[in-house]
C-alpha cells in the first residue's frame, strides 16, 4: 500500500531563490507558492493609480531615510510567507549594500490597490499578514472603483485606528510626515 508523500512547506528564503520568469507572479502563502498573475501587466487604471502615489510617496521622503519601493520588492512576512504589495516604503535601506536586495522584513508602510480579483486576499489574509510585522505603522488599502482609500494606522503593537477617505481630504501618515491628497491618487 502506498502512503502519501509528506508535503513539506517552503521557506521564504527558498521561495525567493526560485525564478518564475517574467510571465508569472508568485507569492509564498504558509509554505505554498501561490500564483498571483499569469501573464504581466494590469489594467490602465490600476497602473496610473500604482504611479500617482508612487510619485507622492517619492517626493514626500525625499531627503530622509525612507524610500518607497514598487511591486517587484517583496515583504517577508515570516518564515513561510511573503508577499509583493503594490507599494512599499521601507527606511534605512537607501546604502549601496541593499541595492541586489529583492525582500525586506520591515517595512513601516504597505499599500495594496484592490481589484476585483485580489481585494478578497488583500483585506482578508494578506491584510492581517501584515498587520503582524511589527515595523509596519500604516497600510492603505485602495479601492479604484469607489475611489476611496482605507488607511489602518498602528496605535500599539495590537491596536489599529481604521478609517476610510472617500472625499477630497488629505490622508496623513504621520509617521512619514507625509500627505496624500486624496484626489491626486486617483488623478488621471
Amino acid at each position: 500500500m502506498a502512503s502519501a508523500p509528506d508535503k513539506r512547506l517552503l521557506t521564504a528564503t527558498e521561495f525567493l531563490e526560485i525564478d518564475f520568469g517574467p510571465d508569472i507572479k508568485a507569492e509564498l502563502d504558509n509554505g505554498i507558492i501561490r500564483v498571483i498573475r499569469m501573464m504581466a501587466g494590469g489594467t490602465a487604471r490600476h497602473s496610473w493609480i500604482q504611479i500617482n502615489l508612487g510619485g507622492m510617496l517619492w517626493l514626500g521622503l525625499k531627503g530622509s531615510n525612507c524610500h518607497a519601493f514598487g511591486p517587484d520588492m517583496a515583504v517577508i512576512v515570516n518564515e513561510y510567507s511573503v508577499r509583493y504589495p503594490d507599494l512599499s516604503v521601507y527606511c534605512g535601506k537607501d546604502a549601496v549594500g541593499f541595492d541586489d536586495a529583492r525582500a525586506f522584513r520591515d517595512p513601516v508602510l504597505v499599500v495594496e490597490i484592490l481589484s476585483p480579483s485580489t481585494a478578497m486576499l488583500d483585506q482578508g489574509a494578506k491584510l492581517e499578514e501584515y498587520r503582524s510585522i511589527l515595523s509596519i505603522e500604516s497600510i492603505l488599502l485602495i479601492d479604484p472603483k469607489t475611489e476611496s482609500v482605507r488607511l489602518l494606522s498602528r496605535t500599539g503593537p495590537q491596536s489599529w485606528i481604521d478609517s476610510v477617505y472617500n472625499t477630497g481630504q488629505d490622508i496623513h501618515i504621520p509617521h512619514l510626515n507625509i500627505a496624500l491628497p486624496l484626489a491626486e491618487i486617483f488623478a488621471r
